[in-house]
């Protein structure tokens, strides 16, 4: 049965007995169990059991994307290539289309692993993805926030996902030192070029 095999994966990977167990040992078990619990429970608010995942119509979106947004900080990293894929498979499945990675998680591994899994599905129409910037993964708490840290990050982002844009473009942190007028002419700077 399934939740016998989540429930050995988990076992396996931290030593819990169950999701339950798991405490604060790790999150990246919790991915392996928690998005079937998330999806799946009748009194889920998301997609109630056996209903379509609830959607919004977002201004500029020619579909409606879904109101859970897969957070895909340890895809790729923590967890393997075949467990983030079978992730995005079942949160597709269950009507999944928002997807959250940055330029900072895993030294790029969430950004390559959402970038292989859209290609491999051929689903890149269908699926909102969202990446961030303005962290210099390099040293760990150093911001990147100038001009020409924004415009790398980005174009980094861009080529290890294997995409020419993404959907929405943000900023993972502030930084006060770098004069607001710099990020958001830089911001708009990306937004013009289509990426």
């Amino acid at each position: 049965n399934e939740q016998a095999y989540i429930d050995e994966r988990i076992e396996i990977k931290t030593g819990a007995k169950d999701y339950e167990s798991l405490g604060n040992r790790t999150t990246s078990a919790a991915w392996a169990y928690g998005p079937r619990n998330w999806l799946d429970a009748d009194e889920c608010g998301v997609c109630g059991g056996k209903q379509k995942m609830k959607t919004v119509q977002i201004s500029g979106v020619d579909f409606p994307v879904s109101q859970f947004c897969l957070g895909c900080a340890y895809l790729g990293s923590r967890e393997p290539e075949k467990l983030a894929f079978e992730i995005m498979d079942y949160y597709y499945e269950k009507g999944g289309r928002f997807l959250n990675t940055a330029h900072e998680y895993s030294d790029g591994a969430s950004e390559r692993t959402v970038g292989k899994w859209i290609k491999d599905r051929g689903v890149r129409g269908e699926m909102i993805v969202t990446s961030k910037g303005g962290e210099d993964h390099r040293v760990p708490g150093a911001l990147a926030m100038h001009r020409e840290d924004l415009l790398e990050d980005v174009d980094e982002s861009l080529m290890r996902a294997g995409f020419d844009y993404f959907d929405f473009y943000l900023l993972h942190v502030d930084d006060v030192t770098v004069p607001v007028e710099e990020v958001v002419s830089t911001m708009e700077e990306i937004r013009k070029s289509g990426k």
